[in-house]
């Protein structure tokens, strides 16, 4: 009988545990303030900030905030976790130039509940910064053998900044014998670094000459028209 007085009482320890697990969902994250983002080279940096949920029946403070973003299109989501009230969110710039995006956040406490709702806010991602330059060149007026330019179709500018990726533009020519300085401003996705540009001549049937010597210059200013 002492056996079996000891297996009822553990029986009865198990039971009243397994009632006390914590099943309540901690409160629905309250507003979310968006500071003004900080502009970088690849991205804009939101900071999103909150108050603190307490989860019952302790009202303690939940240890986890679960969160994701996005572009408002459905493009580039993203999903993480903090254990504060201040999340870093940094947005790339869409392919679109300024456009929107949003942030939600939900609670989670430490048996695992989460909050029955979401809590969410609107990014405003901006455009890529740029800057503006002016480039000025004159037309060709004769082949690489010396004769008179007959067809001289567009010009062909490249371009790039620093090591990254190298952008064509193409111009239409004046005539086509050519010979007319030009000007034309250049905007590029960039606020800082160095700035390389060549140019090539393009005749009726495609043909393009060599490219001329780079030209660079130091990006220093934003959003400038130089």
């Amino acid at each position: 009988m002492r056996a079996v007085v000891i297996g009822l009482s553990m029986l009865l320890l198990a039971t009243r545990a397994a009632a006390q697990v914590d099943t309540t969902p901690p409160p629905p994250v309250g507003p979310l303030t968006v500071g003004t983002p900080t502009l970088q080279p690849t991205g804009a940096l939101f900071k999103v900030t909150w108050e603190v949920v307490l989860a019952p029946p302790e009202n303690l403070p939940v240890p986890v905030y679960q969160w994701t973003a996005g572009f408002s299109d459905g493009s580039g989501p993203i999903q993480g976790a903090v254990a504060g009230t201040t999340l870093m969110i940094p947005m790339p710039y869409h392919a679109s130039g300024a456009t929107s995006g949003f942030v939600c956040v939900y609670a989670q406490d430490t048996a695992g509940n989460v909050s029955p709702g979401v809590t969410c806010a609107t990014l405003a991602v901006p455009a890529r910064p740029s800057t503006t330059h002016t480039v000025d060149y004159h037309e060709p007026t004769t082949n690489a053998d010396g004769a008179a330019l007959q067809s001289l179709a567009s010009i062909r500018l490249y371009w790039r900044v620093d090591d990254g990726p190298e952008t064509m533009v193409s111009y239409p020519a004046s005539s086509p014998t050519g010979g007319q300085e030009r000007r034309f401003r250049l905007t590029v996705p960039a606020t800082s670094g160095t700035l390389s540009v060549t140019l090539t001549a393009v005749d009726l049937r495609g043909n393009e000459s060599a490219r001329t010597a780079p030209v660079t210059k130091t990006i220093t200013a934003p959003t400038s028209a130089e």
